[in-house]
């Protein structure tokens, strides 16, 4: 382990805390601090919110949500430098809870505090306007996101709503999606890819290559042994259900199976 910045001896493993700005210090300097200054040593910010902000984020990790919203919702106010940060991840909360109008009440404060657009923010407001029902809002803003992990949206709706635009070329999909899924290594972005390619080949009539992608697709399921916060809200985008729902992800797999074949 490395130094302690404030009283150079030697950082033991079970014996640090780390700063907001990713700094390690010990745990009785890192108190010190705190109770002194009220400021990170090292980069000068509030420590009082970054030890809250901090705390909320090891809960996120410990897939306490709930616990974690508390603490985000004492460093929501415009005056603190975490406002943003803290407003999009209730946000993102909120999302996972599928309470879509308290999620956009967070997206806005995110989108006060900042001169430019993040598309971080307007994706996930993207997101609930989709599973709002404004699904020609969603697609707008969906194709306004520069990143290519963001084609995936206006694919979704290409698939699940073909009777409305997308700038996508119908034909171009399947190409796309195989172009997609080469690129990703995580299985639950496998397993969305694997399921648009077979809903893509039903739109095409042919049944055989719908059937072979959704088993595919099938078989991906069962190599999501653990899911990230991240991914169950992907997955909610998608499917309206988390990993925890395995098996109603399986059962909309059959359903789709014995629809198209």
């Amino acid at each position: 382990m490395s130094d302690c910045p404030i009283c150079f001896e030697t950082i033991k493993s079970d014996s640090y805390k780390t700063t907001c700005c990713s700094q390690k210090l010990h745990k009785k300097c890192y108190r010190q601090c705190v109770e002194s200054f009220k400021r990170c040593p090292m980069c000068n910010k509030d420590m009082i919110s970054a030890d809250i902000y901090s705390k909320a984020l090891y809960y996120m990790r410990q897939e306490d949500i709930i616990t974690s919203k508390r603490y985000l919702k004492k460093i929501v106010d415009e005056n603190d430098i975490y406002f943003k940060d803290a407003s999009y991840l209730l946000a993102k909360i909120y999302f996972y809870l599928k309470k879509y109008s308290k999620s956009q009440e967070y997206i806005v404060k995110c989108m006060y505090t900042s001169d430019t657009d993040d598309e971080d923010v307007l994706l996930l407001y993207a997101h609930t306007l989709s599973k709002t029902g404004d699904h020609h809002g969603a697609l707008y803003l969906y194709s306004q996101i520069a990143k290519k992990e963001a084609k995936i949206y206006q694919i979704m709706y290409a698939c699940m709503y073909p009777q409305l635009t997308t700038q996508l070329r119908r034909e171009g999909l399947g190409e796309l999606l195989r172009i997609l899924l080469k690129d990703s290594n995580k299985p639950v972005e496998r397993f969305i890819y694997l399921f648009y390619i077979s809903m893509y080949y039903h739109q095409k009539g042919e049944t055989s290559l719908t059937g072979k992608w959704l088993d595919l697709a099938k078989n991906e399921i069962d190599e999501i042994a653990e899911s990230t916060f991240d991914d169950d809200i992907e997955l909610i985008v998608h499917f309206g259900k988390t990993v925890d729902s395995i098996d109603d992800l399986i059962e909309i797999l059959e359903i789709n199976n014995n629809i198209c074949c």
